[in-house]
């Protein structure tokens, strides 16, 4: 037979089951909390609305940071920073800017002239600066990868406003029988960190004396 209630004083009390004397405490807890300003979550409350939100976000985040990881793979890919690469630093030197060419060439450039990075840079300086609205076109563009080396390969013409200077570059530039091959070397485990470390044309001669 169950115990009969106990009377203490005037009321009678009953023996409460453990479990509930524990969710007394917990929302008695949770009151005192949210009185005093504190944000009480629902922690223990399955919410399928929400649990399914955060699942498709998860998702989405997914295979965006995938696509992302595989526009990377193809972006530096060799054969396309080397094409990258010569695109970029024949720009520069089209628009004149000297700065952005010269972060392209190689500290150990040399070339079939006999220039290093600095005579580069400053021949060319001295050659185009005089030359207006300089447009620089490449064709039958080829790119050969071995290992950390890569060679870009095409004809280049050049026009721009004309008047005799122009018309003298054009006529030896554009005439050329061979084509020009940037070679560029890959200095770091940085798939981007290409350098121009050498230019050859068999076509192209120096007038003697020229410095």
């Amino acid at each position: 037979m169950p115990c009969p209630p106990v009377a203490t004083g005037l009321w009678p009390v009953r023996h409460s089951h453990p479990n509930t004397q524990t969710a007394r405490r917990a929302v008695s807890t949770a009151h005192w909390l949210k009185r005093r300003g504190f944000a009480i979550l629902p922690l223990g409350r399955y919410n399928p609305g929400v649990t399914r939100w955060f699942g498709g976000g998860f998702y989405v985040g997914l295979s965006i940071a995938l696509l992302f990881a595989l526009f990377l793979l193809w972006l530096w890919r060799p054969e396309r920073q080397v094409r990258y690469h010569s695109e970029h630093l024949l720009s520069a030197i089209e628009h004149k800017s000297w700065l952005a060419a010269a972060d392209f060439v190689a500290a150990e450039y040399q070339d079939q002239w006999g220039n290093d990075r600095a005579r580069l840079l400053e021949r060319t300086r001295e050659v185009l600066r005089y030359l207006r609205g300089l447009r620089i076109e490449a064709s039958n563009v080829a790119i050969n990868i071995e290992n950390r080396r890569g060679d870009w390969v095409a004809n280049i013409k050049i026009d721009g406003q004309q008047d005799e200077l122009m018309a003298a570059v054009k006529e030896q530039v554009n005439s050329l029988p061979t084509p020009f091959q940037l070679e560029w070397r890959r200095v770091s485990n940085k798939p981007w960190d290409w350098k121009l470390v050498r230019v050859t044309n068999p076509s192209v001669q120096l007038p003697a004396g020229f410095d």
